[in-house]
């Protein structure tokens, strides 16, 4: 007997990368939500005082703030959301142009 894989059940496999395709869309719209949260946060801020500020005041790592805000400052074209928050911030430590600037310049993603 055949070993079974989604491929066997296309209504089904278009069903999940419709879910998947607006998770990513939700999880890089709150992404960018937060990290401009964490900008407008930091800018009240003292200098200096913004690693001791998130470790006592967020549940969040300074590497992970750091990714929220270098994603709202991309201002990454709609387009290239639902490739998710790890594919765009794996693209934008590459030095990849997001906007709609990149896309125009025939930017491709796999």
């Amino acid at each position: 007997m055949k070993d079974l894989t989604l491929e066997d059940f296309p209504e089904i496999k278009n069903e999940f990368r419709e879910i998947e395709f607006s998770s990513n869309f939700i999880s890089v719209s709150n992404g960018i939500k937060t990290g401009n949260l964490l900008l407008r946060l930091k800018s009240y801020v003292p200098r200096g005082q913004w690693e001791p500020f998130i470790e006592k005041n967020l549940k969040l790592s300074k590497r992970t703030c750091q990714c929220y805000m270098r994603l709202a400052k991309a201002n990454i074209n709609e387009c290239f959301w639902h490739l998710g928050m790890q594919k765009l911030h794996e693209l934008l430590s590459n030095n990849c142009d997001l906007t709609k600037k990149g896309l125009n310049h025939g930017l491709k993603i796999d």
